[in-house]
């Protein structure tokens, strides 16, 4: 079998089906989504009549309407009875005009609803080009070089990854929370605490999946939580060297409101009134002009529109139904819900000032917007509102986006237990000379239900090794994948692919995908041992450290020199992993390296291999049934490759 997900379809090879046992395995899960999908579509078929309807209505009030006052201006005073019809045509499509905006969030919310169990079905088909892709950004400054080494190895993310499989997170904190636990060792303490919360929250079908869609629903929103905690933990901006534009605008704002009755009563003539006013609003285009660009900038990444500040809320307050004996889930409750500091009760009291920000995008208040700017400087009473509300909640914030990131990867994670009950929960045991990694019936999770082979496999105790060795595509490169990703899988505290897994607090190295690069010098060879001189690295702080286990697992490494010196190479290389009391796994073609006595003496050797099959006509077609066996693999398949693909000598 190929080492990667998507397996290689080759014109001779084939594989048989799956065991029966592991298939179905999703069958409740799925009829539940199809109903709902189904159930959507209705709704979306209405919505979309009702949205057909109001176009219509809105149309013909509006145009009525502009006839009916042009005519009746026109006519003059007679036509008084076509006037009065026309503005109450106006007013009609100002009011149909706000009822399709509810029409149309209403059908954009259900659309994105059916996008959400259309996403959910892909998970379970493993049809990766249906499902959001997710690569992980360049800055993130907890994954370090071996990290990357590994996600990239394991397929974490991109397309046909683990985090698509995984993730149902809408925003970035959960999206970045997600990715940095199935980056991370896996630390029992915090793994079980999580997969105790995954268990109990699988069963919350319906207020997971509701959680899900208004997470959708922020997604695409012009104000980023990255944004918004930023300016909540900066210095206000009106602070310092601005102090002076809060008394400016006060004096601009009560301007009307002295020199106007004052000329009313005489106090003052009309023409001087008229030069302070126009005064002012020199002064407040000036500062518009010149120094409120960047307070413009943040009201569009803080708070553009009072809906998406309700949306947070609505997110915020889809959690309120977490049980709270969850202990792990117990401080993201508080952040979430607690009615002084809380999330749901700091965005309330921002979601008034949000309205006071969004009137210069607003088309029907644009003109009363302007006034108040040229009157006023309306910009800077709001950022001063924006900055009272910062001084109470602008603390707290960061707390708040980081509850949300953990509660979108736990119920993330949930629906995998959910959809997968057959799967375990991972058990731990102690990181040390006995400590060891065992499965039960261990699957790659990334392959299909129908196509995934399950084996017994086991890793340790510290100083021993698994070499792997078979001929090509026959599962070897799979079955490192299969213990690499179950064992991200237990440390983000999800199930796991298998009927039982045991593993202690560990961290994985791998070298299964080296590249080459010319722009360096770098030659395959020197490469891949580069590569090995961090995984050995890597396998000396874990012992030093005492607290984890290093797990490896290396792919047909060092192919890039002659078949002695290869021996020895890999021979020294597991030498010190071995030394390092680290445990892992490595596939070989080298059949050589399987007799040396040092490495009989310290692995557990198994294979995997083909099966050749003639049909009546006397073709040959190669099969593989990916299961792993005791010893040395009997048969090679390279030679017998070159022939089928028509290679062969002439």
């Amino acid at each position: 079998m190929d080492a990667n997900v998507s397996e290689s379809t080759n014109s001779a090879p084939t594989a048989k089906p799956l065991d029966p046992a592991s298939v179905s395995e999703t069958g409740t899960a799925r009829q539940r989504y199809v109903q709902r999908l189904d159930a959507l579509a209705g709704e979306v078929a209405a919505f979309e009549a009702r949205n057909r309807q109001l176009n219509i209505i809105r149309g013909l009030l509006f145009f009525a309407g502009l006839i009916l006052l042009v005519v009746g201006y026109a006519a003059g005073k007679g036509a008084l009875p076509l006037v009065v019809p026309g503005w109450i045509a106006m007013a009609a499509f100002l009011v149909v005009i706000t009822w399709h905006e509810y029409v149309r969030d209403a059908m954009t919310s259900i659309r994105r609803r059916r996008s959400l169990y259309r996403q959910l079905l892909a998970r379970l088909d493993r049809r990766w080009s249906d499902l959001p892709v997710f690569e992980l950004p360049e800055d993130v400054s907890w994954l370090d070089r071996n990290g990357r080494a590994v996600a990239k190895d394991l397929d974490l993310f991109g397309v046909g990854s683990l985090y698509q499989l995984v993730s149902l997170a809408g925003t970035a904190p959960g999206k970045l929370t997600l990715a940095r636990w199935l980056c991370g060792p896996a630390i029992p303490e915090q793994a079980a605490a999580r997969n105790q919360a995954v268990r109990k929250l699988a069963s919350f079908h319906d207020q997971r999946e509701v959680f899900y869609a208004r997470a959708r629903d922020v997604a695409g929103q012009t104000a980023s939580p990255e944004n918004f905690t930023r300016w909540a933990v900066a210095p206000a901006w009106l602070d310092g060297p601005r102090r002076w534009m809060l008394p400016l605008a006060r004096v601009i704002a009560i301007t009307p409101f002295v020199v106007w009755p004052l000329a009313a009563l005489g106090a003052i003539s009309i023409s001087i009134a008229a030069a302070i006013q126009l005064t002012m609003i020199a002064i407040a285009i000036i500062v518009t002009v010149g120094f409120l660009g960047p307070v413009h900038e943040i009201f569009k990444s803080v708070a553009t529109r009072r809906a998406e500040v309700e949306n947070y809320i609505r997110l915020f307050e889809a959690a309120d139904w977490i049980p709270a004996d969850i202990e792990m889930l117990a401080p993201v409750r508080k952040r979430i819900l607690n009615p002084e500091t809380g999330a749901i009760a700091g965005l309330r009291a921002m979601g008034g000032v949000s309205t006071m920000t969004s009137l210069r995008h607003a088309p029907l208040l644009f003109l009363p917007y302007v006034v108040l700017q040229l009157t006023g400087l309306w910009d800077v009473h709001v950022l001063s509102l924006m900055e009272r509300w910062k001084a109470r909640y602008g603390s707290d914030v960061p707390e708040w986006f980081d509850a949300l990131g953990q509660l979108e990867a736990i119920l993330s994670l949930a629906a995998l237990a959910d959809e997968y009950p057959q799967w375990a929960s991972p058990t731990w045991n102690q990181a040390g000379p006995q400590g060891k990694v065992a499965a039960r019936a261990l699957g790659h999770p990334l392959l299909k239900d129908s196509a995934r082979v399950v084996n017994d496999a086991g890793l340790g105790p510290a100083g021993t090794l698994l070499l792997v060795t078979g001929s090509n595509m026959s599962g070897k490169s799979t079955l490192l994948r299969s213990l690499g990703l179950n064992i991200k899988l237990a440390g983000a505290g999800s199930v796991v692919c298998a009927t039982e897994f045991e593993l202690p607090s560990c961290e994985v190295a791998t070298s299964i995908r080296v590249d080459d690069s010319l722009r360096e010098g770098v030659s395959f060879y020197m490469a891949e041992l580069k590569r090995l001189r961090e995984v050995v690295d890597h396998a000396e702080r874990m012992h030093a450290s005492k607290d984890r286990m290093l797990v490896y697992l290396l792919d047909e490494i060092l192919q890039g020199t002659n078949s002695r010196e290869r021996q020895i190479a890999v021979s020294t290389v597991l030498d010190h992993l071995v030394h390092m009391q680290a445990i892992g796994a490595i596939s070989t073609h080298d059949l050589e390296l399987a007799d040396d006595p040092a490495m009989q003496s310290v692995a557990t050797i198994v294979h995997f291999r083909e099966h050749i099959e003639t049909d009546q006509a006397g073709q040959e077609t190669m099969t593989f049934d990916y299961k792993m066996r005791s010893g040395v693999t009997p048969t090679t398949n390279a030679i017998r490759l070159l022939e089928m693909v028509g290679l062969g000598k002439r």
